[in-house]
């Protein structure tokens, strides 16, 4: 009798479901019970929420609070190693409140409701997300450590980012300072380089991602610099007003850019002149690298210019005299080839078969007797390349003779080593999980088992010894050897 009355004293007006009624209809004992599943929008009280976590935006006062659960955020395959980690450290003082106080970026705190959508959605964890998420919620799977959560975002990454949303994934990785995302998108870029030359995309991009696809090691310099002279062209021009003379000549730099277009070059000059400025026509004792590049096409192609008048007079005034005097000598120089070759071409013509063979022989030993000097030229500038390389590979030995001898002087320093206050807090030992636990310390005997988070990649120096510990909010969450320096024997 009176366990009955106890099991009935816990059950509220509420609670008079019947067990035992045949009738009931199955779907709505599934939206029932769907909408009593366990989630952080429940009412605290009603979920028996045991952790708060209240995020702040970045500079401003907006704050969110949100009420979880230890188990689900610390245990299961969708666990969070951050939070895991904190709730096994009882000294913080988020553990008194069971409060977590976090500032994170607007994206970031915005997208914090999808990450905890995931995780509770058990046993699914369904990704409701979009494009205007992903790089927010890479940022928390990494900030908090939740690994199925990044290899999600990142397989939706990879079906999502093109040219049309590809500005989003910019913008936001530059707030997260992810580089990662930003080498993606530059390589998107290249992938679509005929696309790019859309004004909407170059609008949105700022010079340093720009400069980023122009320094792209995945691009072929050579085949596309005169199509990236025309899209550079085409940039400059949007971003003229913002663009500084260092970062005008980041972009057009002969590493990127070694041949420009007949059509880009006229317009280049004008921007160098618009943005870097012009000095004083007889101050400038030479040409500029953008301007000798451009000066090479124009002078090749002076014919197109002369008879299209794509030089406009007022462009040629504005340049300086030396860069002036140069154009005019290559043109000059360009031309008499031109003539040259057309009256080499005329003389072939005339020419009988028999002076035709005789001139090809003559030519034929010429050009023997230029390469073979060519060749001896470049045999002993060879050697005296070798000769440098040696002297350099030999001093590089011996400062890596020296750099070993200065590594042997580096001595672990061992676990026991009782020169520091606490070494139960902070030393690794190979042996300790096979020690006895230590109630006192609530560590397996007397060393830490958690190995440290790097060590040397040269040279031999044991895990087992003293660390320094880095926290984050208090937590430790690396560990790092600790080393002295014994410069000799009697030290």
């Amino acid at each position: 009798m009176s366990s009955t009355m106890a099991s009935h004293s816990f059950l509220s007006d509420e609670a008079t479901y019947s067990f035992d009624n045949e009738f009931l209809n199955e779907s709505q004992l599934t939206a029932e019970e769907e909408e009593r599943k366990l989630s952080w929008r429940l009412d605290p009280m009603e979920s028996h929420s045991d952790w708060t976590i209240v995020v702040q935006h970045q500079g401003t006062e907006t704050r969110e609070t949100y009420h979880t659960h230890k188990n689900i955020l610390a245990v299961g395959p969708c666990k969070s190693d951050y939070f895991a980690s904190l709730f096994r450290s009882t000294h913080l003082a988020e553990s008194q409140d069971n409060t977590s106080q976090i500032v994170l970026e607007e994206p970031a705190a915005n997208a914090m409701p999808i990450m905890l959508d995931f995780i509770y959605d058990i046993p699914r964890h369904k990704l409701e997300i979009c494009t205007r998420h992903v790089v927010a919620l890479r940022y928390l799977s990494k900030y908090f450590g939740i690994r199925i959560l990044y290899r999600k975002v990142m397989e939706f990454h990879k079906k999502d980012m093109t040219l049309d949303n590809i500005s989003t994934y910019i913008q936001d990785a530059a707030v997260f300072h992810d580089d990662s995302i930003l080498k993606l998108a530059a390589t998107k870029c290249l992938d679509n380089l005929q696309q790019l030359a859309d004004e909407r995309l170059l609008e949105q991009m700022d010079p340093s991602f720009f400069l980023r696809i122009l320094s792209n090691p995945e691009v072929d310099t050579c085949s596309v610099s005169c199509q990236m002279s025309t899209l550079l062209v085409k940039y400059c021009q949007i971003h003229k007003d913002e663009l500084t003379k260092e970062l005008f000549e980041a972009l057009t730099d002969r590493k990127y850019i070694p041949q420009i277009d007949r059509e880009a070059a006229v317009a280049l000059l004008e921007l160098e002149m618009a943005i870097c400025g012009v000095e004083s026509k007889e101050s400038g004792p030479s040409s500029s690298c953008l301007q000798k590049r451009c000066i090479k096409v124009l002078a090749l192609h002076w014919k197109d210019f002369a008879q299209h008048d794509k030089m406009p007079s007022s462009t040629l005034q504005k340049l300086p005299s030396t860069v002036l005097v140069e154009l005019m000598e290559k043109t000059i120089l360009v031309a008499k080839q031109n003539h040259c070759d057309l009256e080499r071409s005329k003389l072939t013509d005339s020419m009988s078969l028999e002076e035709h063979v005789e001139e090809l022989k003559r030519k034929k030993a010429e050009m023997e007797v230029t390469h073979k000097l060519e060749l001896q030229h470049c045999r002993q500038e060879g050697c005296e390349k070798a000769n440098h390389l040696r002297s350099l590979l030999a001093e590089k030995d011996r400062q890596l003779l020296e750099y070993r001898r200065e590594w042997d002087k580096m001595i672990r320093v061992p676990p026991n080593y009782k020169g520091f206050s606490d070494t139960r807090q902070s030393t690794f030992h190979h042996q300790a999980a096979n020690e006895p636990f230590d109630s006192a310390s609530n560590r397996m005997g007397r060393f830490g088992r958690i190995r440290p988070t790097a060590m040397p990649r040269i040279g031999e120096s044991s895990e087992d010894g003293f660390l320094v510990l880095d926290t984050n909010g208090g937590i430790p969450y690396k560990r790092w050897p600790v080393f002295y320096y014994k410069a000799s024997n009697h030290d």
